[in-house]
């Protein structure tokens, strides 16, 4: 009996021994509120560089519409220009063309009733005089058909400048369209990648609870730690020792 008993304390001697000196399976609890907000921190620097990146973009954007605008008025207001031109030309070649048409059949019927004199009598002074008026009419008429001639030729180069000068604007407009749209796109990329992060700093932060709450906005880590312990860190705060001051009461040691 007394052989069993003995036994009996050794198998439970064993047991305990084996119990106790078995090493418990560590959990991983996950990154610590810490490490989770360093990680943000560094998630966010390439994207608060990129909303720099985008705030500079849009000032060049801002400008290229600035000078589209200025090209349309511009074009806006040589295109009624050159219309007033047009018009005046127009109206000038229509009068320049009846006087053509009038000096025409005035030197035709000059011309079918040719004057001969005898004798040098002068009796074709009138025919000689009409004569030179429908000349000196005529001299007046291709003056105006120079100027003319030179109006059209100024036109034509304004037309054709107008021309080229839409299709830059047009092109110009259609990239600037496109940029902006492309710049939208990458911001609302960017801000929505940016409130995402802020969303989970505050989820973060309140799950910190009120231990913050009496942290001044320029706390370090141990100070944190301190109010927070594992809280922040996953490491317990650690307690000072206390000692006795001599009073009978029993307080923290400070050293």
């Amino acid at each position: 009996m007394k052989r069993t008993m003995i036994t009996l304390l050794l198998l439970s001697s064993a047991l305990a021994s084996v119990c106790w000196g078995q090493t418990t399976p560590t959990v991983d609890k996950g990154p610590t509120v810490k490490e989770q907000l360093a990680a943000l921190a560094v998630e966010a620097t390439p994207l608060s560089d990129k909303r720099k990146e985008l705030q500079d973009a849009v000032k060049a954007l801002d400008q290229t519409n600035v000078d589209i605008k200025f090209g349309l008025e511009t074009i806006e207001k040589y295109t009624n220009k050159y219309k007033n031109d047009k018009a005046a030309y127009d109206l000038d070649m229509a009068g320049y063309s009846s006087a053509v048409n009038s000096l025409t059949i005035q030197m035709n019927a000059h011309n079918a009733n040719r004057c001969v004199e005898h004798d040098h009598d002068g009796s074709c002074a009138a025919y000689n005089g009409e004569a030179d008026r429908l000349n000196v009419r005529g001299d007046q008429i291709k003056q105006q058909q120079i100027q003319l001639d030179q109006r059209l030729g100024s036109l034509i180069t304004t037309r054709g400048q107008l021309k080229e000068l839409s299709k830059i604007l047009s092109d110009k407009t259609e990239k600037w369209t496109a940029d902006v749209k492309k710049w939208n796109s990458d911001n609302d990329d960017n801000e929505a990648k940016i409130t995402a992060i802020r969303n989970r700093w505050q989820e973060l932060m309140s799950s910190m609870g009120s231990c913050l709450d009496k942290l001044p906005a320029n706390a370090t880590d141990e100070d944190i730690h301190e109010a927070c312990g594992a809280k922040w860190d996953g490491n317990n705060v650690t307690k000072k020792p206390l000692k006795n001051q001599g009073t009978g009461g029993i307080t923290p040691n400070p050293n």
